[in-house]
Order: C-alpha cells, then structure tokens, then sequence
C-alpha cells in the first residue's frame, strides 16, 4: 500500500480552478485596495503624500507580480494532471501487452 499513489485527477482540476478564481480575485482586491491607498493625495497634500503615494504604487506593482506567479503555480495543476494521466494510459499500455 505504500508504495501505491491515489490522484483523482479531476479532483484536482476542479482544486485547481477553485485555486485559479480565488488567486485572481485577491489579486484584483490588492491592486483595487493599492489604487484607493493612491487616492490619499485627494485627502492632503504636500511631501509627505508623495511618500504614500509611491508606496501604494510599489505595493501594487510587487503584488501584480506576487499574484501572478501564485496563479502560474496553481495552473500547473493541470499539467501535473495530464502528465500522470498520460502515465496511468502508458502503464495500461503496458500491462495489457503483457
């Protein structure tokens, strides 16, 4: 039994695309919750404005980033999908020839 590996690999997908909706939509709050952070300048202004202003700016390019590799990461789901179903097909190959 140990050496034995489950995958239910539409399990997996249907994780996966759940995974995909989640990442997009943080993604989408953070770069709206940067962009309002931006809006302070309408608040005051001055020096000490730029210095808020930049930093929600920075935030919200390094997050852009951050949640687009988070999405890259849970789309390989897939590919681990197809993979181990392209193995499970090959080792029924194999076992019928036998």
């Amino acid at each position: 039994m140990a050496d034995r590996i489950r995958i239910t690999t539409e399990k997996m997908r249907e994780k996966m695309q759940s995974l995909e909706e989640i990442a997009t939509l943080a993604g989408r709050d953070f770069r709206q919750s940067c962009e309002e952070g931006i809006t302070i300048a309408e608040c005051f202004d001055g020096e000490g404005v730029k210095y808020y202003v930049k930093a929600f700016a920075g935030q919200e390019e390094s997050g852009e980033s951050t949640f687009s590799r988070l999405v890259m990461q849970v789309r390989k789901l897939d590919e681990i999908a197809t993979i181990y179903e392209k193995a499970e097909g090959e080792n029924r190959i194999d076992k019928s020839e036998n």
